[in-house]
């Protein structure tokens, strides 16, 4: 195998801090001309801290597919036990040939994260290839990462966490079968099954959707609908503004731009109507100023 450039992460939410390091990736193999690799991993470290991820695989694989790099996917699985000096052997020199790794300057691996950036770099020396860490990314004094992006969501700040991933959070979810409730009030929904281990931050969204090359504007909701009682489950719903289109079985991505008000239990289903009049009416509002 040719010799190689390797980025190594998560890469969870592919924010602005990630993509800095993928630039790097990219500009240090073409100076060198080695292949630029990405190693990430197929069972999300994350998902054994119990929190929730911001990208799918499929969705990481379109963003990484804009950077012209090969991808390296291991099972976590099958390596969280190697010793750093274990992976490193194992998979950065036999397996993927590395004459430079390319790294965050947090960067943990091996067993019990024991390994740092300087770990690695002396072992780069052992093996003979170069390390380059690049500094963490701020923005507004705080630290971008992952963890923030998902606080941020948590919180609502939809507008914030757009600058920290450098677009829009996205939801991915195929169109299934629901109890109706909307189209009952007057306003049809499409209710989406998405990852349960994707964070869905909750609340009534201003949202575009995207299905296949077409582009729609909505109001989303996101939530267990406390209005309606036996509802526990989280649940992505959304409401197109400007027309009546099946979309049922479809694949929709659901990008949301900007929270209008938390979910919240109404008296009665027709307060809930006039209140969904008005987010609506909010919404196009919203869309109007941004022509």
């Amino acid at each position: 195998m040719k010799k190689t450039a390797v980025a190594i992460g998560n890469f969870d939410g592919f924010h602005r801090g990630h993509q800095r390091i993928i630039l790097e990736l990219v500009e240090v193999a073409k100076k060198i001309n080695l292949i630029p690799v990405v190693l990430t991993f197929s069972s999300h470290p994350v998902s054994w801290l119990d929190s929730s991820l911001l990208t799918t695989e499929e969705q990481k694989r379109k963003l990484f597919k804009r950077y012209k790099v090969k991808i390296y996917r291991l099972n976590f699985v099958s390596i969280y036990h190697f010793q750093p000096g274990e992976f490193v052997r194992k998979i950065l020199v036999k397996k993927l040939n590395a004459d430079c790794v390319v790294i965050g300057e947090n960067f943990r691996f091996g067993y019990l994260r024991k390994g740092s950036a300087t770990t690695l770099k002396e072992l780069g020396e052992k093996y003979n290839f170069q390390v380059k860490i690049v500094p963490l990314l701020k923005e507004k004094g705080e630290t971008i990462s992952s963890g923030y992006v998902r606080k941020l969501l948590r919180e609502g700040n939809l507008e914030m966490a757009k600058s920290l991933l450098g677009r829009a959070y996205e939801v991915q979810g195929k169109v299934i079968p629901g109890a109706s409730r909307g189209k009952e009030l007057g306003f049809p929904t499409a209710n989406l099954e998405v990852d349960s281990r994707v964070l869905l931050p909750q609340g009534v969204f201003i949202a575009k959707i995207q299905e296949n090359n077409h582009e729609y504007q909505g109001v989303a909701n996101i939530g267990i609908r406390p209005t309606f009682p036996g509802n526990s489950i989280p649940r992505a719903e959304v409401h197109l503004l400007s027309l009546s289109k099946r979309l049922y079985r479809k694949k929709l991505n659901l990008l949301l731009l900007k929270r209008i008000r938390p979910e919240k239990k109404f008296p009665s289903p027709l307060i809930l109507q006039k209140q969904i009049e008005k987010d609506i009416e909010y919404a196009k509002n919203f869309f109007l100023k941004k022509r």
